[in-house]
Protein backbone atom coordinates (compact mmCIF):
# COMPACT_ATOMS: atom_id res chain seq x y z
CA UNK A 1 0.00 0.00 0.00
CA UNK A 2 2.83 2.38 0.82
CA UNK A 3 4.38 1.68 -2.58
CA UNK A 4 1.16 2.84 -4.26
CA UNK A 5 1.20 6.04 -2.21
CA UNK A 6 4.81 6.70 -3.21
CA UNK A 7 4.04 6.06 -6.88
CA UNK A 8 1.07 8.43 -6.72
CA UNK A 9 3.23 11.05 -5.02
CA UNK A 10 5.90 10.62 -7.67
CA UNK A 11 3.38 11.15 -10.46
CA UNK A 12 1.87 14.16 -8.69
CA UNK A 13 5.30 15.67 -8.11
CA UNK A 14 6.22 15.30 -11.78
CA UNK A 15 2.96 16.66 -13.17
CA UNK A 16 1.95 19.33 -10.65
CA UNK A 17 5.05 20.08 -8.60
CA UNK A 18 3.61 18.39 -5.50
CA UNK A 19 5.36 16.89 -2.52
CA UNK A 20 8.49 14.87 -3.20
CA UNK A 21 8.01 11.11 -2.63
CA UNK A 22 10.95 10.99 -0.22
CA UNK A 23 9.10 13.36 2.11
CA UNK A 24 6.11 11.02 2.16
CA UNK A 25 8.33 7.99 2.79
CA UNK A 26 10.22 9.70 5.62
CA UNK A 27 6.95 10.94 7.12
CA UNK A 28 5.48 7.43 7.04
CA UNK A 29 8.64 6.07 8.67
CA UNK A 30 8.50 8.65 11.46
CA UNK A 31 4.81 7.95 12.10
CA UNK A 32 5.39 4.18 12.27
CA UNK A 33 8.38 4.60 14.61
CA UNK A 34 6.29 6.87 16.85
CA UNK A 35 3.54 4.25 17.03
CA UNK A 36 6.14 1.60 17.86
CA UNK A 37 7.54 3.78 20.64
CA UNK A 38 4.09 4.42 22.11
CA UNK A 39 3.34 0.70 21.99
CA UNK A 40 6.60 -0.07 23.79
CA UNK A 41 5.96 2.49 26.50
CA UNK A 42 2.42 1.28 27.23
CA UNK A 43 2.96 -2.45 26.74
CA UNK A 44 3.68 -3.15 30.39
CA UNK A 45 7.14 -4.57 29.81
CA UNK A 46 8.68 -1.68 31.69
CA UNK A 47 6.43 -1.95 34.76
CA UNK A 48 8.07 -2.61 38.08
CA UNK A 49 6.31 -3.65 41.28
CA UNK A 50 5.71 -1.00 43.91
CA UNK A 51 7.63 -1.05 47.15
CA UNK A 52 6.34 -3.74 49.47
CA UNK A 53 4.00 -5.19 46.87
CA UNK A 54 4.27 -8.65 45.40
CA UNK A 55 3.96 -9.37 41.72
CA UNK A 56 1.23 -11.56 40.24
CA UNK A 57 3.80 -14.30 39.58
CA UNK A 58 4.82 -14.30 43.25
CA UNK A 59 1.20 -14.47 44.38
CA UNK A 60 0.47 -17.38 42.06
CA UNK A 61 3.59 -19.22 43.22
CA UNK A 62 2.64 -18.91 46.89
CA UNK A 63 -0.92 -19.96 46.10
CA UNK A 64 0.29 -23.10 44.30
CA UNK A 65 2.67 -23.93 47.16
CA UNK A 66 -0.15 -23.50 49.65
CA UNK A 67 -2.38 -25.84 47.62
CA UNK A 68 0.37 -28.47 47.46
CA UNK A 69 0.82 -28.39 51.23
CA UNK A 70 -2.90 -28.93 51.80
CA UNK A 71 -2.91 -32.17 49.80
Amino acid sequence: MLDQVLLAASEAEVSHGGVHPAVIGIGAFIILMSLLGITYLFSGLRQQPSEGRRTVAELERTHREHQRRRR
